[in-house]
């Protein structure tokens, strides 16, 4: 079986004969590589495009995917739907550019799938001596909390969750200095549910706060992204769902106690 989508502007980048599989072997500049996928930067007409290539799935992670209950499906496609879903959503996200997979078994099938560049941003992660120094004014730092919040908040609500929802996967637009966009990037993990396992939703918060400790974040800041998050006051959530909020926190605890030495802020110091 064979799926093969290209959005017009790059029908001429391959020859229709063997298309698959010329795209299967095309070099570029290597973004990231991990066993059975790597991403390359490449360029056709002036527009940059990420493409995102799979070679199966290794047996240990399909085996971990049966054993502990993971929903998301392997390959290009779940990234593709999930992409097509977050625009559905109102969420910002890369844009698909082509598509395709071959094969049946998980373990061997082939898979791609390109999405144009999303240009001027930066990495959430990149503002974190920004936040530390004061550099960013209360209200972009609102307004930051606010985007990040809603946009976890929408994913939970439509029985999504991310899996890897660390702060340098929201890239937020540097052209506009007052409200700028943030599009939320790499979903090939994220998993769609008909209700999402309480365990999941929390390993998806303490992520994300584990990625920011370093922010040197405050115990008002944290208060602002229930009240965000939950939409309803912060006083009303913790105490309604304090079992929640506290296994969030005792789970971003044992992330950073397992990844000490790559933070400076201590332990006690933040949201206490």
């Amino acid at each position: 079986m064979k799926t093969l989508i290209l959005e017009p502007d790059l029908l001429d980048c391959w020859s229709e004969k063997n298309r698959f599989a010329l795209i299967m072997q095309m070099q570029g500049t290597v973004y990231r590589e991990i066993e059975k996928r790597i991403t390359l930067k490449f360029t056709h007409n002036q527009q940059n495009y990420f493409i995102k290539k799979h070679h199966g799935i290794p047996a240990t992670e399909w085996l971990k995917s049966i054993l502990f209950g993971c929903a998301s499906s392997f390959g290009a496609r779940n990234e593709v739907n999930l992409l097509n879903r977050l625009h559905q959503l109102g969420i910002k996200a890369p844009l698909v550019a082509g598509f395709g997979e071959q094969g049946r078994n998980p373990l061997n099938k082939q898979s791609f799938i390109i999405t144009r560049e999303v240009f001027d941003v930066l990495g959430l992660d990149t503002y974190e001596s920004k936040w530390k120094n004061q550099e960013l004014t209360w209200k972009m730092k609102q307004y930051l909390l606010y985007q990040i919040a809603s946009i976890t908040r929408t994913l939970h609500q439509n029985g999504i969750n991310h899996r890897d929802l660390y702060a340098c996967h929201f890239m937020v637009l540097q052209t506009d200095a007052v409200h700028p966009d943030v599009t939320l990037m790499d979903l090939h993990r994220a998993a769609i549910w008909k209700k999402i396992p309480i365990r999941w939703i929390i390993k998806d918060l303490a992520s994300l706060y584990y990625s920011i400790w370093n922010f040197n974040i405050t115990k008002r800041d944290i208060y602002r992204f229930i009240q965000y998050y939950s939409g309803r006051a912060w006083r009303v959530e913790i105490t309604e769902s304090l079992v929640f909020w506290s296994a969030v926190k005792k789970r971003t605890r044992h992330f950073i106690k397992r990844h000490s030495k790559f933070f400076t802020t201590p332990l006690n110091n933040v949201g206490e």
